[in-house]
């Protein structure tokens, strides 16, 4: 009987060879395509204002998670320094000399704008910042100083001049006050300015610091359209007419005044509203509180002066115009 294993390990070298043709004959896979890169999208700006020196967090996606690998850029094209990354956050340092406006994130050469806007605010000069009441809700003082005053009658608190719900006080007639800080010592040279908000002029103090005898110091609006500042003694100086308008529904005034023993200046908003040759003094000391909001009558009616305040401060210096114009443009406010 014949063998079979010849014909069956030839057969087996057969099929492999077969096999093995069929494999080669076949086509290569193509490797994947390259992704195209895509952009960044900014969804969130956590805080939507600061100033420079401030961290913010910026949401979105399609950030790179090296954050040497992500470009930020705020308006103005100043680029800042990103301390933390992660595909959908970026914690980024706001930059000297960035401006208001969007911020731009580019990764991978492609980028992506916010479609809101990112706030630098303002600064108000605090060289010589005595006292100083946003009115946010309550009469703390923010100056660092501790004179915080307490809230007394029938007021109400509302919006601010920058629309922010429950950052300004509405004092309803002169029973409603913000009084207190009979500590601070308030000399001159001085300075003194608020925001004040009402439907029409009556004569009314608005803001004051001064004892029995009347030393010290006060501001008031009066019915015929102008300011009065009173100093040591009951000295009066008013302005002219139509410093302040007798009706102005809705329109926050920003008024003040500064004061070195000699002279006397009236600021209503961003102008000079008066030079005053003034001699005499102000001293008000410890029997002296502040106090916030209208006097006269008392009642809650139509007879009663009604005014919202905001931003009440007190300077030991005077500040000069260049620096009351930085006070009338301060935003750094809304941030408290």
């Amino acid at each position: 009987m014949k063998s079979t294993a010849p014909l069956l390990v030839s057969g087996i070298l057969s099929l492999c060879i077969i096999s093995c043709s069929k494999k080669s004959d076949a086509p290569a896979q193509a490797p994947e395509p390259p992704k195209d890169p895509v952009k960044p999208v900014i969804t969130h700006i956590t805080p939507s204002m600061g100033l420079p020196g401030d961290t913010i967090i910026i949401t979105g996606s399609n950030f790179s998670a090296s954050a040497n690998e992500n470009s930020v850029k705020f308006s103005g094209n100043v680029t800042a320094v990103v301390i933390g990354a992660t595909a959908t956050e970026l914690k980024v340092k706001v930059p000297q000399g960035a401006a208001t406006g969007p911020i731009t994130v580019t990764t991978d050469n492609q980028s992506g704008t916010s479609e809101a806007s990112f706030e630098i605010l303002k600064l108000m000069p605090k060289d010589g910042l005595l006292a100083w009441y946003p009115l946010n809700g309550n009469a703390k003082d923010s100056s660092g100083n501790n004179y915080d005053l307490d809230l007394f009658g029938t007021y109400q608190v509302v919006e601010d001049r920058f629309g922010i719900p429950q950052r300004a006080i509405w004092f309803n007639g002169g029973n409603s006050m913000a009084l207190g800080g009979s500590n601070a010592e308030i000399t001159h040279p001085v300075t003194v300015a608020c925001w004040v908000k009402y439907d029409s002029l009556m004569n009314s103090m608005v803001f004051r610091k001064f004892n029995a005898s009347f030393n010290g110091f006060s501001i008031s609006v009066n019915a015929n359209t102008t300011l009065s500042v009173g100093i040591d003694g009951n000295t009066l100086q008013t302005s002219g007419t139509a410093v302040i308008p007798k009706e102005k529904k809705g329109e926050w005034i920003f008024i003040g005044f500064t004061y070195d023993g000699a002279t006397l200046t009236l600021y209503r908003n961003n102008s000079i509203a008066g030079n005053f040759t003034l001699a005499g003094s102000i001293t008000a000391g410890s029997d002296a509180p502040f106090r916030i909001g209208p006097t006269g009558n008392a009642g809650t009616g139509p007879e009663a002066f009604k005014v919202a305040v905001d931003d009440v401060m007190v300077y030991n210096r005077v500040l000069n115009s260049t620096e009351m114009k930085e006070l009338y443009e301060q935003t750094e406010t809304k941030r408290l």
